[in-house]
Order: structure tokens, then C-alpha cells, then sequence
């Protein structure tokens, strides 16, 4: 999805002429511990752009997820990694995909040093059926919709506390012994 221009957006395909697994291994979160993922690697004219490990425990699928968020004029926040419950193809509602407790930690922000508290949750939610048509064939996936939800609280002198809310909307669309077919941000 793009921003069109007018305030609205139109839907656009990711770029990616490929999807390529590469293997399956066994990964550990610093969040979730260790599970067996298989490792998709997304290309563009031959040159891998980007690389997802997706690990699936019955009807539950998880994404790998690195706990890094990088906001303007702060120094990047790292918190490790973790498994995220991405989708899960016997839901018919929402659920929680991850939740992190509240973490107080000191931002350095020009010179000075103010101390903050950052919360995050990964909700998801089943969709509904989603058919999209892949080489002429038609494929009905499960498509769900991921929230992303940060907040980040800043206490600086004299002001007070400055939150920064983050809310970002992912829906992912699963076919059945295919992974990913469609992906939307």
C-alpha cells in the first residue's frame, strides 16, 4: 500500500520476482526461546533484498522478529529478538502475538540524558479467506492482520512526559503449503 497523493493509497506489489526457502534451522529468541525455522529469502533481479524466518507449531505460525527501533534525534534501541505469533489459521478473533513489559532505560538526546519507558504489543487477527492469483492459478489463503503497537514515554525537564505512540498495521495473507503469498504494510 502507497500513499497515492490524495490523502488515499493504492495497492502496489512488494518488487520482489522471487521467494526463495533456503533451509530450515533452529533459531533462538532472546524472547521465546529456540524453535525450527525456515529461512525465505526475497529477491529482485537476482540480489537477495531481504530474508524472513518464518516457524510454524500446528496451526500457530511465528516470525522471527528483531527488537530494534530506531527513532529520529535518539540513539537506536535494541532489546534482543523474539518470536512473534504471527498468525494462527484456527483463530476466528484476536489475540496477543507478544507483549513486553515495560522497560525503563536512559535515551541520550543532545547531550542530555533523559530517562524513558518503552512498551510493546504485537496483536493479531484472522481476516477471513483472501484468493489471489499466483502464475494463472487461483490460491485461497488465510489472510491476518498484524498490529505493531510501541510506546515510548520520554520525561523531559521542565516539560514533563512526551509520548511517542507507534501503531503500524501489517496484513499477511498464508497459502496452504506455499508460506507467504501476499504481504501489505
Amino acid at each position: 500500500i502507497a500513499p497515492d497523493g490524495d490523502g488515499g493509497s493504492i495497492e502496489q506489489t512488494a518488487g520482489f520476482d522471487s521467494v526463495v526457502v533456503e533451509g530450515t534451522m533452529n533459531m533462538t529468541a532472546t524472547e521465546g526461546g529456540s524453535k525450527s525455522a525456515s529461512m525465505y529469502v526475497q529477491y529482485v533481479d537476482g540480489e537477495a533484498q531481504d530474508t524472513t524466518y518464518l516457524s510454524q507449531e500446528g496451526s500457530k505460525i511465528y516470525l522471527f522478529y528483531d527488537l530494534g527501533f530506531d527513532v529520529e534525534g535518539v540513539d537506536p534501541i535494541f532489546l534482543g529478538t523474539a518470536w512473534v505469533l504471527v498468525a494462527d489459521l484456527n483463530a476466528s478473533g484476536q489475540w496477543v502475538g507478544f507483549n513486553l513489559p515495560p522497560i525503563d532505560f536512559d535515551l541520550e538526546y543532545q547531550g542530555q540524558t533523559l530517562p524513558a519507558k518503552l512498551t510493546v504489543e504485537i496483536t493479531g487477527e484472522f481476516d477471513g479467506d483472501d484468493n489471489r492469483t499466483i502464475n494463472g492459478t487461483t490460491v485461497t489463503g488465510k489472510r491476518f492482520t498484524n498490529t505493531y503497537s510501541l510506546r515510548l514515554d520520554i520525561s523531559v525537564p521542565i516539560i514533563g512526559t512526551i509520548t511517542l505512540p507507534i501503531d503500524v498495521d501489517n496484513t499477511v495473507t498464508y497459502g496452504k503449503d506455499l508460506g507467504i503469498i501476499f504481504d501489505s504494510q
